[in-house]
């Protein structure tokens, strides 16, 4: 048995029996980890509120191969995203990051790279003042690219958003496309079209490149339109599913809009 000191991100806990906590944590050392943590919820426990969910801290486990549940021994704080917590919009966005990465990464997987672009995400997030939605979707591009499976949003911006359903049951079976445009009306809260000879809501390539790889200040400063969300979301969403089986995403984001 390892006695493990590493950086780490709090992805979800949950209560276990009266004093104990069940933490689910993406380690910089060992990938995602499940760790028990005893006692922390007793009254004279000096870290268990440590343990909340896209905390960024320095973690003491007990790690020994082929376990699939840790002893985490203790856990401080490194940074606290004091603006996430605060705001409604920034915290749903957060955990939508925190769910992308539990239910895309095996357990006791390290991967420097994506625990680095979690952490910049979070803290751009932090430090963000608008268009948070923006953030999301580079991470979530970033992300596919670590996994190993990087985007095609040429075909994205190719494509657009199509108003013809039969287009839409063609891009179904395609996988290029997920969700109906009664589905896209409804949850947009926007018609995006009215025009009913109007083929497609044409994404702008610029805009693309500006979210796949552009730089924090022009990335917060990118304006789309609600449909541009919309369509970039399915497309992600759809990306995601085909490369991971039963995944399945909570409706988190949505609120947003």
């Amino acid at each position: 048995m390892a006695i493990i000191k590493t950086e780490a991100v709090v992805l979800k806990y949950s209560d276990y029996r009266d004093k104990t906590k069940l933490v689910t944590l993406f380690t910089r050392s060992h990938g995602k980890i499940r760790c028990i943590a005893k006692g922390v919820r007793a009254m004279k426990s000096k870290w268990g509120g440590v343990l909340q969910s896209m905390a960024y801290v320095n973690v003491i486990f007990y790690f020994k191969e082929n376990r699939t549940l840790h002893l985490l021994s203790s856990a401080e704080y490194i940074c606290i995203f004091k603006s996430i917590y605060d705001n409604h919009e920034k915290i749903n966005i957060g955990f939508r990051m925190l769910e992308l990465i539990d239910k895309t990464t095996m357990e006791s997987h390290e991967n420097q790279e994506l625990f680095n672009i979690l952490l910049e995400s979070l803290t751009n997030l932090d430090n963000a003042t608008k268009n948070y939605v923006n953030l999301l979707f580079n991470f979530e591009f970033k992300t596919a690219k670590a996994l190993g499976f990087d985007m095609n949003f040429d075909l994205l911006a190719r494509e657009g958003i199509t108003k013809s359903q039969k287009y839409i049951e063609n891009k179904l079976q395609n996988k290029y496309y997920s969700g109906s445009q009664n589905d896209v009306n409804s949850k947009s809260g926007d018609t995006l079209l009215k025009d009913e000879s109007a083929h497609y809501t044409k994404l702008d390539n610029n805009n693309l490149r500006t979210l796949y790889s552009g730089n924090f200040d022009d990335i917060i400063e990118l304006k789309i339109s609600k449909a541009e969300e919309v369509s970039i979301e399915n497309y992600i969403n759809n990306h995601f599913k085909n490369h991971f089986e039963n995944i399945d995403f909570s409706k988190i984001k949505r609120i947003i809009y």
